[in-house]
């Protein structure tokens, strides 16, 4: 059995075109979404991955993280001399070089613009950061309700074509 690069980081069971997706993502510097069952590693995988390139590292869940979490708090004593600038913390996004949006589906909608920009300039307001990766995971299960609930109510409303799933035998 070839040892794959997942596998030598302890993570198995992904298929190859995933791999080459992922170290695509990794050489181009593009956006990855992950979309997958609930339990599959997409957390873990983005973990691993960047603990072997040793760079550092922070995973958002996008339903919980608040502005004040990925931006910091603003800095009184530089807002008093009309500078805008925030307070680092640990979590805080400027200094990361790889991110993880997790449970993008489940985003907050006042976060929804900022992860937006960091996802597609890896700047926040404005301000630039040090990420070069940026990847987001979401659970599979709830993609496949959202596709079919548009099947469902939205195109069977507005026409009256019926798009058919895999499933879905020919008549």
């Amino acid at each position: 059995m070839t040892k794959t690069i997942l596998n030598q980081l302890g993570i198995y069971g992904w298929k190859e075109q995933d791999e080459n997706l992922i170290m695509a993502s990794l050489l181009t510097g593009d956006p990855l979404l992950m979309i997958g069952n609930h339990g599959c590693a997409k957390t873990h995988l983005a973990y691993k991955m960047a603990q072997a390139l040793r760079k550092r590292f922070a995973a958002y869940d996008a339903g919980k993280s608040l502005f004040d979490d990925v931006l910091g708090y603003p800095d009184i004593e530089k807002l008093k001399q009309g500078q805008i600038a925030y307070i680092s913390s640990k979590v805080t996004i400027f200094d990361k070089e790889m991110v993880l949006v997790d449970e993008i589906n489940r985003c907050d909608a006042s976060m929804q613009s900022k992860w937006l920009e960091i996802i597609r300039s890896r700047k926040i307001m404005g301000f630039p950061t040090a990420i070069k990766w940026v990847w987001a995971a979401m659970n599979q299960i709830l993609l496949r309700f959202i596709l079919s609930f548009i099947e469902r109510y939205v195109f069977n409303k507005l026409c009256d074509v019926f798009i058919g799933g895999p499933n879905d035998s020919a008549t």
